[in-house]
């Protein structure tokens, strides 16, 4: 009887990891959908972040690591949202790291003036 509970305890632990992977998958597919469907905004918006962040004295390494400091975060909190943000480089035809640094740096430089001038 122990086996048969840890047998099933077993296969549902695998199911579940499957479903998990399969929600995973399509929301990286969604991502890819609005990755292509953004592109040209995605684009100009990468480049006028690192055009203010050059004028504002931060260096890509910079960039970089404060986009891998949240990217840390969103691994432990909301692993879809790296999912999409991997689709969404994808279907943009973007490095991941570039709408990384979008999505992290985006918020605080778009708050501080209108980047759309660059």
């Amino acid at each position: 009887m122990l086996d048969d509970i840890s047998r099933d305890d077993r296969a549902t632990r695998g199911n579940h990891r499957r479903d998990e992977a399969l929600r995973r998958s399509l929301v990286f597919l969604q991502g890819v959908k609005n990755g292509k469907l953004a592109k040209v905004a995605i684009r100009k918006n990468i480049e006028s972040i690192m055009k203010y962040a050059e004028e504002k004295g931060i260096s890509r390494e910079e960039l970089v690591n404060g986009a891998m400091e949240r990217e840390f975060i969103l691994k432990e909190e909301v692993p879809k949202m790296i999912d999409e943000l991997k689709g969404i480089a994808s279907g943009a035809e973007v490095a991941y790291m570039d709408v990384l640094i979008l999505n992290v740096w985006g918020q605080k430089f778009f708050s501080e003036q209108n980047v759309e001038k660059y």
